[in-house]
């Protein structure tokens, strides 16, 4: 039997070294369609084995491969045997596998995994992390995402394998490895205890919002950062910075599909298509990735299977399967937001000035830097209003009718002693706009609604004003002076019923060339910032960036959501036919 064993693991073993290597065959000859990154990745290993700095050890990869097999699968192959796929295997290749011949030392610390939804990337990076915990002893792996709940997807898929095991205290699983759950009571750790004869091991997964306060201190031996393009802060950067000065096999594995554009995500992106490239500015050694992505430069294949598997490698082996993503592309272009989200969610494609609402180049092409307000004064407007409370900014937008257009202008007010802050929060020159005039600037550290009430109710008399709306949320105040003022005032809420008749009004504008503004650059940032997510009827509401929601973007928001309160409105309260008349709505 105990020979047996072996004939049967040295088998096993080289058909793990073959699907390696037949796996980058296939790349490099085009016979497995693959984007451009993904093709230097697999140059970039090839060239690397003729390295005389670098060793290529099997050994860690083939203890992983065993781990792998002892784990079921979850969800839609609840139960089924983890066997891992070709993709996998030269992540899990590359992440374990280079050593520095000198010192054996780990070569690679951090690694960039981009890969369509539903490609298994997370129930992979869940057996990354039960592997490090199970295999060395006071291993400490955490799960970051941009927020506890979204990071405990991971944790839940892990949670489910060793659920299946039956891996229970005081339960061996394998040979020699005991597991204990450990949950605080919050189901956010999973604790491994492995026993054997030589070593005792005690070893944690814990799960962490993506947030700086939380991860100071923390020097993980392994991490992964799920969705890390939708992270929204720089806590991150931390553990990068932490990694880097360590000697030690610790690493962080990033994992997602595109999102937020300022996201550092985006930095070590860049920094990974640099070393690709070639470029040893930035050190040549210390980022691995492979970019699973559609070739955005040829749109007219979007539907095909060759940019389904370019994005999905699983597609291959029918994990997802090629019938279910045409499926899901056919239903997607019934409108601009659903093909928006299919192109970024599964061809991970974000195409120039995605904003996942509305093309950032079609609303450049309604700028009219010529416009004055002046030009404006004698044609019918509703104004929008969005109060902030403390660390934001306020806005003032007017929507004016004109014959064929609608006009939109802007006034937008922040505090001038939290500039600096704001703009290292919000990623964008808000010292800058200032001194341009772009943004207005309050003295001191407060919101003076005062001034923005008064600066209302002027523009309200000198303007053919129809309606003011407003948030009714903490804007009392506002509302009192305007009935006092005997100006029609009415609170319009946030919520999703209220706010996507709205948006699709604003959408419809900007995609048909019928909204037309002073080229505002403030306003164009709240456009690039703001992010919709539609409910479960298709209703959608612009994201706030304040806090964790998953998909914010870190930017302001506040003149994107008074501008759409004013569009909105106008079409309610103006006749509909001057503008519309052309062209019908956009259902999102």
């Amino acid at each position: 039997q105990g020979k047996k064993r072996e004939i049967m693991a040295a088998i096993r073993n080289k058909r793990l070294k073959n699907t390696l290597d037949e796996y980058i065959e296939g790349i490099l000859s085009g016979e497995i369609p693959s984007s451009e990154w993904v093709r230097l990745a697999a140059n970039r290993h090839v060239n690397d084995l003729e390295r005389n700095d670098l060793l290529f050890d099997w050994k860690p990869l083939i203890e992983f491969n065993q781990f792998m097999r002892t784990l079921p699968l979850v969800e839609d192959h609840t139960g089924k045997p983890f066997k891992m796929l070709p993709w996998q295997v030269f992540c899990a290749a590359s992440i374990l596998c280079w050593k520095y011949k000198e010192d054996k030392s780990k070569r690679f610390k951090t690694s960039l995994l981009q890969i369509g939804r539903g490609a298994g990337k997370t129930t992979f990076a869940a057996g990354l992390c039960l592997f490090h915990i199970g295999k060395i002893r006071d291993r400490e792996c955490l799960l970051l995402a941009n927020s506890a709940p979204q990071a405990a997807i991971a944790l839940r898929k892990a949670k489910s394998m060793v659920y299946q095991l039956g891996l229970r205290q005081n339960v061996e699983a394998t040979d020699s490895h005991t597991w204990v759950e450990d949950f605080d009571g919050h189901g956010t750790k999973i604790r491994a205890r492995t026993y054997d004869i030589n070593t005792c091991k005690n070893s944690i997964l814990k799960v962490l919002p993506s947030v700086e306060a939380r991860l100071d201190g923390y020097s993980p031996n392994f991490a992964v950062v799920d969705e890390c393009f939708s992270a929204s802060t720089r806590a991150m950067c931390k553990l990068w910075t932490a990694q880097t000065k360590r000697d030690t096999g610790a690493h962080i594995l990033h994992i997602g599909t595109p999102g937020n554009k300022v996201s550092p995500a985006y930095e070590l992106r860049d920094m990974l298509c640099r070393e690709l490239q070639g470029d040893e500015v930035t050190g040549g050694d210390q980022i691995w990735g492979a970019l699973y992505e559609a070739n955005p430069d040829e749109p007219e294949k979007f539907g095909t299977d060759e940019s389904f598997i370019q994005a999905n490698p699983g597609a291959i082996h029918g994990r997802p399967t090629l019938k279910a993503l045409k499926q899901h592309y056919d239903s997607s272009q019934a409108s601009e937001l659903s093909k928006r989200e299919f192109y970024r969610d599964c061809l991970c494609v974000q195409l120039e000035g995605d904003t996942n609402w509305v093309s950032l180049e079609s609303f450049d092409k309604c700028a009219k830097t010529s416009l004055k307000i002046e030009d404006l004064i004698d044609y019918p407007c509703c104004f929008g209003l969005d109060l902030s409370r403390t660390f934001d900014s306020s806005s003032l937008s007017i929507a004016f009718s004109l014959p064929d257009k609608v006009a939109i202008w802007n006034w937008s007010w922040v505090c001038i002693e939290r500039a600096e802050e704001l703009e290292q929060a919000k990623r964008c020159p808000v010292r800058r706009w200032i001194v341009d005039k772009t943004l207005l600037a309050f003295d001191g550290r407060a919101i003076r609604h005062d001034i923005i009430i008064e600066k209302t109710k002027e523009l309200a008399r000198k303007l053919d004003c129809r309606c003011i709306g407003f948030d009714p949320y903490a804007a009392q105040r506002l509302a009192q002076e305007l009935e006092a003022e005997g100006l029609p005032a009415r609170g319009v809420r946030q919520g999703v019923l209220t706010m996507s008749p709205m948006l699709e009004e604003f959408q419809n504008l900007i995609e048909s060339g019928k909204l037309v503004h002073n080229g505002n650059e403030f306003l164009r940032h709240n456009i690039a910032s703001a992010r919709v997510r539609p409910d479960s009827s298709g209703n959608v509401k612009i994201l706030r960036n304040a806090g964790n929601s998953p998909g914010a973007m870190p930017g302001f928001t506040d003149a994107a959501v008074s501008a759409t309160i004013a569009i909105g409105l106008l079409f309610e309260e103006v006749e509909k036919n001057s503008v519309y008349e052309d062209t019908g709505l956009t259902i999102l």
